[in-house]
């Protein structure tokens, strides 16, 4: 597959969408929304705008794969 496809504006909205639907709750951070699930040890910190920009969204998507487990194809429903 093309790695380039998780390069592009995710909406902020489906984002928070997917990721509390597995576990994750808002802590409420400052300027960002901060996400932490129960025996998850790392943090997932959501910007406050509309659209999550692209070259943060890729590196988002990698650390959900990677660190968190979601699954590409979950993580390709968000374009």
């Amino acid at each position: 597959g093309n790695n380039e496809s998780t390069n592009r504006p995710i909406v902020t909205r489906k984002l928070i969408s997917l990721i509390t639907k597995n576990g994750f709750v808002n802590k409420k951070g400052t300027k960002h929304g901060k996400y932490e699930r129960d025996g998850d040890s790392h943090v997932i910190m959501v910007p406050r705008h509309k659209n999550v920009t692209s070259g943060l969204s890729k590196r988002m998507c990698k650390e959900l794969i990677e660190l968190h487990g979601f699954s590409k194809k979950d993580i390709l429903k968000l374009f």
